[in-house]
C-alpha cells in the first residue's frame, strides 16, 4: 500500500490533486471515499462545488443564497441548494437553482419554518453524477405571528351578580409559535359572532404571558376567544367559547328581573300608591266608626243609670207605704186609705 497523486486535466489546466488510499494491480488508483474529487474525476463526475458567499433573510419563511462557481469549472449541468433544520437526524432537502452569467448568483429558498435555524450547502452535478457539497452555512429565519391559536380555552362563571369570569388557556404548540411569545389577546363578543358580523359590541384585552385571567364583562351571555402574539403580530383566534348564566339561575334571576321591571313601570307605581291611599282611608274609617260606637255606648250607660236608680227609690217608697198600710190594717183590723 502506498500513496499516489492523481490530477484532473481539463483544457490543459491542472485542477486540485487528491490522495488515494490504495493502489490496485496495474497501478490503478482506487479511492476509499466515493465523494472525493479523484473518485469523481475517474467517473467523469463533477469535482468542484459552488461557494456560498452569504445567506440573507427574505421573509420569515424564505432566505436568499448568494453564491458563485469556482475559478476552474468542470462540465456542470445543474446546481442545487441543500438545506435542513439544525436538528439531529433531519434529512437535507434539495432544490435546483439556476445560474446567471453574473459573477454572483442569487437564489431564493422558500417554504421554511419561522424562527428556525437552518443548515445550507450547495453542490453541482452533470450527467455522470453529483459533486461534493460545499461547507455548511447556518442562518436563522425571521420571526412571524403565531400560526396556531391558544389551546384548551376555558371560561368559568365564578359569580353571577358581578359577572366574574375566570379564563384559562394553554399556549400554541411550540412549532407554531414562530418566534418568542410576547403575550395574548382576548376578544369578547356580546352577540354570537357565528351569526352576526357586527363587531361594534366586541372588546379586546391585551395580556402578557399569563395563562389565567379574571374579567368582568358588561353583560351575559358573551363569547370569548384567545390568540397568541409575538413581536411580529397576533396569530389566529381560538374557537369562541360561550359564557351564559346557568339555566336554573337564569330562570330565577329572569323572573325576579321581570317582576322588578314591572314594578318600575309608572302606571304600576301610581296603582300601588292609589291602593295604599285607599287602604289608609279604610283603616281611618274603621277606626272612626269604632270610636263613635264606643262613645254612644258610654252615653247610653250614662243616661240609663239614674232612671234605674229612681225606679228603685220609687219602689222602695211604694213598698214602704204599702207596708205601712198593711201595718195599720193589721193593727186596727180595718183597711184604710192613706191620704
Amino acid at each position: 500500500t502506498h500513496w499516489d497523486i492523481a490530477f484532473h486535466i481539463k483544457e490543459s489546466m491542472c485542477f486540485v490533486p487528491d490522495k488515494i488510499s490504495q493502489v490496485s494491480e496495474g497501478g490503478q488508483s482506487i479511492p476509499s471515499d466515493p465523494t472525493s474529487p479523484i473518485y469523481l474525476a475517474k467517473a467523469g463526475a463533477v469535482t468542484v462545488y459552488p461557494t456560498i458567499l452569504r445567506l440573507e433573510r427574505k421573509s420569515p419563511t424564505s432566505i436568499r443564497v448568494l453564491w458563485k462557481m469556482p475559478e476552474f469549472e468542470d462540465i456542470v449541468n445543474e446546481w442545487y441548494v441543500e438545506y435542513r433544520l439544525n436538528e439531529e437526524g433531519e434529512p437535507y432537502s434539495a432544490e435546483k437553482v439556476e445560474r446567471t452569467d453574473l459573477s454572483t448568483t442569487i437564489s431564493t429558498i422558500g417554504g421554511l419554518e419561522e424562527a428556525s435555524v437552518y443548515e445550507v450547502r450547495m453542490y453541482c452535478r452533470n450527467e455522470n453524477g453529483r459533486g461534493p457539497p460545499s461547507p455548511v452555512e447556518q442562518i436563522t429565519t425571521d420571526e412571524a405571528a403565531p400560526s396556531a391559536p391558544a389551546q384548551n380555552v376555558r371560561a368559568d362563571l365564578m359569580d353571577i351578580e358581578t359577572r366574574e369570569l375566570e379564563i384559562r388557556w394553554s399556549p400554541p404548540p411550540q412549532r407554531d409559535v414562530n418566534g418568542v411569545l410576547t403575550g395574548y389577546q382576548i376578544k369578547l363578543y356580546y352577540s354570537d359572532p357565528a351569526t352576526s358580523n357586527n363587531t361594534s359590541d366586541s372588546t379586546s384585552e391585551d395580556l402578557t404571558n399569563e395563562s389565567v385571567v379574571t374579567l368582568y364583562p358588561t353583560s351575559l351571555p358573551c363569547w370569548i376567544a384567545v390568540a397568541a402574539k409575538t413581536a411580529q403580530g397576533i396569530g389566529p383566534f381560538s374557537n369562541f367559547e360561550k359564557v351564559a348564566v346557568p339555566v336554573e339561575e337564569a330562570v330565577n334571576k329572569g323572573a325576579i328581573d321581570e317582576v322588578i321591571a314591572i314594578f318600575k313601570q309608572p302606571w304600576v307605581i301610581a296603582l300601588l300608591a292609589g291602593l295604599v291611599f285607599i287602604l289608609i282611608c279604610m283603616i281611618s274609617f274603621i277606626a272612626c266608626r269604632q270610636q263613635k260606637i264606643k262613645r254612644r255606648k258610654m252615653q247610653r250607660e250614662h243616661h240609663t243609670t239614674p232612671f234605674i236608680k229612681s225606679y228603685h227609690d220609687h219602689s222602695s217608697s211604694v213598698n214602704s207605704s204599702m207596708n205601712g198600710q198593711q201595718y195599720r190594717m193589721g193593727h186596727d183590723g180595718h183597711q184604710h186609705d192613706t191620704p
